[in-house]
């Protein structure tokens, strides 16, 4: 009697790729196994397009595990005795739901079995997180702060540090400048860019569209800039990234606290512990600009977009950078990250 596995309509094409794997490998072991699936599934369209598109409901998600209430265990005792073969649970260092929806302990410990590529998985948060304190590796903590709870951690943090004092560090100096947020009416008038209004923006009315769309007075209906922004709501950002030195961590990061902006001093972030010498402070209203001086292992480009000089100056009565950089900015297309950033550190 073949193993039978089935695959129910609406699944994606991995479900299929893994019991076509199970398939091979029964076969080439003297069992058979056969793979139940339908011709077609949705490869790369989501399916609420898709139920959108038709204008009902064409893709119904059945979760049979979840509805028998099965768990991990259960299932992979089960696929055990079918198949003979246990099923290894993937693991990805710099997985973002080793936090929320999966077990902690057992991430941890697989990290402790590879404390070097848990050094990297730290060291790329470091980064990130020292360019931008909101990017830790999870939503409210920090994948290092969760092993610092654990004294069997010790081993990865102390191969962190290494891999943090074997690193060519740099300065960067990072500069943001956040918007107001676009009223609706802005929306409406203007479309997507407020910078092209239309052409009722600047023409009076004729007697026949105020007629028809009950408009009394013949003025254009837009109101200027001023009612096109709302100060307390955040809109779109603007981001510079300049790199001012390169050297060895203990440089970098001592020219950060000893000769970085005097206006503030520097102070360590509350999550991360990374040091920053603000000299422009977040305002309590928008648009309002925000700068700062730190170190990190090298790697980000130098990038911002055309223009930014001008919003940044416009913004917060500054000019250009606060030191000048070792070289220039990327166009902004041109995004990404270089050396150790881009490839990892085992």
């Amino acid at each position: 009697m073949p193993t039978r596995f089935r695959l129910l309509p609406g699944r994606l094409d991995a479900a299929r790729a893994f019991c076509l794997a199970a398939q091979k490998l029964q076969e080439h072991r003297g069992r058979r196994v056969e793979v139940d699936a339908p011709d077609q599934l949705p490869l790369t369209r989501s399916e609420p397009l898709l139920d959108k598109e038709a204008g009902r409901v064409i893709c119904d998600p059945y979760y049979p595990l979840i509805e028998e209430r099965l768990d991990r265990a259960q299932v992979e005792a089960y696929v055990l005795s079918v198949t003979g073969e246990p099923i290894q649970k993937s693991f990805c260092v710099m997985c973002c739901f080793s936090g929320v929806c999966s077990s902690r302990a057992s991430h941890e410990a697989r990290l402790r079995r590879f404390p070097q590529l848990a050094a990297s998985a730290l060291r790329l948060e470091y980064a990130a997180m020292a360019l931008n304190e909101n990017s830790s590796l999870y939503a409210k903590t920090s994948l290092y702060r969760n092993l610092t709870e654990d004294e069997r951690n010790q081993p990865v943090l102390g191969a962190f540090e290494a891999s943090l004092d074997q690193a060519e560090f740099a300065v960067y100096e990072l500069r943001r400048v956040y918007l107001a947020k676009r009223t609706p009416e802005c929306r409406t008038l203007h479309g997507r860019s407020c910078r092209s209004p239309r052409w009722w923006c600047r023409h009076e009315r004729t007697g026949f569209c105020r007629a028809a769309h009950d408009e009394q007075g013949g003025a254009p209906t837009c109101r200027g800039d001023a009612a096109c922004r709302q100060p307390a709501r955040k809109g779109q950002s603007r981001r510079s990234v300049r790199t001012l030195f390169e050297g060895e961590r203990a440089a970098a990061e001592a020219w950060v606290s000893d000769m970085g902006p005097r206006e503030r001093g520097s102070s360590a972030a509350p999550l991360s512990g990374i040091r920053r010498a603000v000299y422009q402070e977040a305002g309590p209203d928008y648009p309002h600009g925000v700068g700062f001086v730190t170190a990190a292992p090298t790697g980000a480009q130098d990038k911002q977009r055309s223009g930014f000089e001008d919003v940044w100056s416009a913004v917060t009565g500054r000019s250009g950078t606060w030191r000048r950089p070792l070289r220039g900015a990327r166009p902004a297309q041109q995004l990404g990250f270089a050396g150790p950033m881009a490839s990892g550190w085992v």
